[in-house]
């Protein structure tokens, strides 16, 4: 009986052994696994989703056009524009409310002008420029400066104001108060 019960016990005990080692090999195993995935998604994603450029839809009302780093301008894109008195240009479309809104707003003693509107790809590209290199200048390196420049200046062909539906207002503080403007 005793030969028995020792039996049973190193076979038990053989069993545990087994069971604690097949689940440190699992655990190892899935870990590696889960590690080249963080990798993977770390370096190599990036560069497939930077490869694909999706544009943006402009088949439906003009007014209604997302574009940003994920949905690019079209090549093709056309835009009439209309200069302003500052020589600064907008989307003809967009003249007319525009117009009214700076009439209704010297209506109120307010005196605002359009402090950017319209801007090509190249004006675009050379904003982003300075701006990354304002970042090297602070001492990062061209890819961090690039990254960080990316944050705040729209990536060429993914700004509004490159489809001239959006401008930048800003108040003439000569002719009134930015407290009562702002």
């Amino acid at each position: 009986m005793n030969k028995r019960r020792y039996s049973n016990r190193r076979r038990k005990n053989i069993l545990r052994v087994f069971i604690l080692l097949m689940t440190i090999i699992i655990t190892v195993v899935m870990w590696r696994t889960i590690k080249i995935n963080v990798q993977v998604g770390e370096l190599i994603l990036p560069k497939i989703l930077q490869s694909e450029k999706s544009f943006a839809d402009t088949s439906g009302e003009w007014n209604l056009i997302l574009v940003d780093r994920n949905h690019y301008i079209p090549d093709n894109y056309q835009v009439e524009l209309t200069e302003l008195s500052n020589g600064k240009k907008v989307d003809s479309r967009i003249y007319p409310e525009l117009q009214q809104m700076f009439n209704d707003a010297r209506a109120e003693g307010l005196a605002l002008f359009v402090r950017e509107g319209y801007r090509t790809t190249e004006e675009q590209q050379k904003i982003m420029d300075e701006k990354i290199n304002e970042y090297e200048k602070q001492g990062y390196s061209a890819k961090e400066a690039k990254k960080r420049a990316e944050k705040y200046v729209a990536i060429p062909d993914t700004s509004e104001h490159q489809l001239g539906l959006s401008v930048d207002i800003n108040a003439d503080t000569d002719k009134c108060s930015s407290e009562k403007v702002y």
